[in-house]
């Protein structure tokens, strides 16, 4: 399965974490958060099946999670 079908995004909305859980296939897989004005605001890689994603230094307001594994991913969440 690819993680299109298996990722499920938490809490949304969000304050201190941001929790990724899928599967193990996308391992190393890249992600970025961007503000919704299209500013890089952190990246990093993907871990085995979970993935958290300190977003505490991140100012209040609406952000876009793309995860470039064989197709390119975006997912909307809010930070509070």
């Amino acid at each position: 399965p690819d993680l299109l079908t298996n990722i499920v995004l938490y809490p949304n909305p969000a304050d201190k974490l941001l929790i990724l859980k899928g599967t193990g296939e996308n391992e190393g897989k890249e992600y970025s958060v961007f503000s919704v004005e299209g500013k890089l605001m952190l990246q990093g890689k993907l871990m085995p099946e979970t993935t958290t994603i300190l977003i505490d230094i991140l100012p209040k307001g609406i952000y876009l999670l793309k995860i470039n594994c064989d197709k390119l991913q975006v997912h909307k969440f809010t930070k509070y």
